[in-house]
């Protein structure tokens, strides 16, 4: 599902249109032996491990286990102190592995649940279409399963959906509504298949773990790196306008307990970006470089394949992991309009943008698709049907697909749901 934002001209006027899917996708179910292939049926939205993970060599036994001439045993007979595992004390912890399908190109990711862990996100990369399956619970229990969700009507996670970056990533748990991780052993089981649509028996993929601890989701940070693109920061103009939606951004955000930590960083991406949802090599090496709890956001003039887009966030949610489609793209072109200066309601429209799309990186969807069918699974988005009507009940809402707009001003859209900000506070990112 390609989660991005676009800026139309209509009868010379300026309208904004926030972040529209140009057709929706086909939702399909899995089965238990075969994942759809859903990259021709879904429009694009918008660390590696090291290979050897086997324990060392000399932590095997020796091989001459026979007894000294001197028989007696040594005085200090008890194990050392530092033989046990250290407590984990960390807020957020990563852990990198290699895992491999099985004979039927099932994927088993499992995950060490510890006490305190609130929220867990496994990344998944590999050299053949992967998706999540289900989530087992230590008691085997299947927590939640792709094909209640892949034709349900309903938006959970773009996890359970397959895509040309070879890529799926899953966090849990994603609402408050759904059942919280405890300690214990929890199965991520993915499935993986090669381009005949066989399944990828017997391959290496690399599994990315990120755990954090968090008692309070009602107030968390958010850290997010700002990559100008060639040439951005050079334009003192573009330079200020991207400063004051910021503070836009920061404004829309505040009142649901999120702070925003964020920092500047010039790049070698061309102005014209690559996709996000297409994912590049060179947005892995921008990820590379960042540290593995902060949001990348590139900034450029325009996306490449889709130059009229606001913005495109890589996949709902996005990952903090070292991976090709870990960014969100932002135009600032297509923010300041056909006569390329920035207005105080284009201003307004980038720092929504940036809060839009950043959404999207933290787990949220459209309250509604553009088929005025498709919608989100939170109880507090109202439910609509048809356009006019849902223009007029989620209209203001930030993660609307589009801007409400008459020929004077579009309306501000800055509401988010409890139900919205839940999912945002439970994104591991969010710390």
């Amino acid at each position: 599902m390609l989660h991005v934002k676009l800026k139309f001209l209509s009868f010379g006027l300026i309208v904004a249109c926030a972040d529209s899917d140009l057709s929706e996708p086909k939702l399909s179910d899995f089965d238990d032996t075969a994942v759809p292939d859903t990259e021709d049926t879904q429009q694009p939205e918008g660390t590696q491990e090291p290979e050897d993970t086997q324990e060392p060599e000399d932590t095997q036994e020796l091989e001459d286990t026979q007894e000294p001439e001197d028989t007696q045993e040594p005085e200090d007979t008890q194990e050392p102190e530092d033989t046990q595992e250290p407590e984990d004390t960390s807020d957020f912890n990563t852990e990198e592995r290699t895992v491999s399908s099985d004979a039927w190109g099932y994927i088993d990711v499992p995950v060490q649940i510890k006490s305190g862990d609130s929220t867990a996100l496994v990344t998944v990369l590999g050299n053949n279409r992967v998706a999540l399956l289900w989530l087992e619970d230590p008691s085997g229990n299947q927590v939640v399963t792709g094909s209640d969700w892949t034709s349900s009507g309903y938006t959970l996670s773009d996890g359970f959906y397959t895509n040309s970056a070879y890529e799926s990533v899953f966090n849990w748990p994603i609402r408050d509504v759904d059942p919280a991780i405890y300690p214990g052993l929890w199965n991520f089981v993915f499935y993986s298949w090669d381009s005949s649509g066989n399944p990828a028996t017997n391959e290496m993929f690399e599994a990315t773990i990120q755990r954090k601890k968090d008692s309070d989701f009602t107030a968390g940070t958010v850290k997010v790196v700002l990559y100008y693109a060639q040439g951005v920061q050079n334009n003192s103009d573009v330079v200020s306008a991207i400063t004051e939606a910021i503070t836009v951004w920061e404004d829309i955000w505040s009142p649901m307990g999120l702070t925003l930590q964020y920092r500047f960083v010039n790049s070698t991406i061309p102005s014209t970006m690559y996709s996000p949802y297409y994912g590049a090599s060179e947005y892995e090496n921008l990820a590379s470089q960042t540290d593995n709890d902060e949001v990348i956001v590139v900034i450029g003039e325009e996306i490449s394949g889709a130059e009229w887009l606001l913005g495109m966030a890589g996949s709902v949610p996005g990952t903090p992991a070292v991976a090709s489609r870990a960014v969100s793209a932002i135009s600032w072109l297509n923010a300041a309009g056909i006569d390329g200066d920035f207005d105080s309601i284009d201003i307004r429209i980038l720092g929504e943008t940036f809060a839009h799309e950043v959404g999207h990186y933290l787990g949220l969807y459209h309250p509604i698709e553009q088929d005025w069918s498709t919608q989100d699974s939170l109880d507090d988005t109202p439910i609509c049907s048809g356009q006019s009507t849902c223009e007029s009940v989620l209209g203001s809402n930030l993660m609307f697909p589009y801007a409400v707009c008459d020929s004077t001003d579009c309306i501000p859209q800055n509401e988010i749901t409890t139900d919205q900000n839940a999912v945002m506070h439970r994104y591991t990112g969010t710390r």
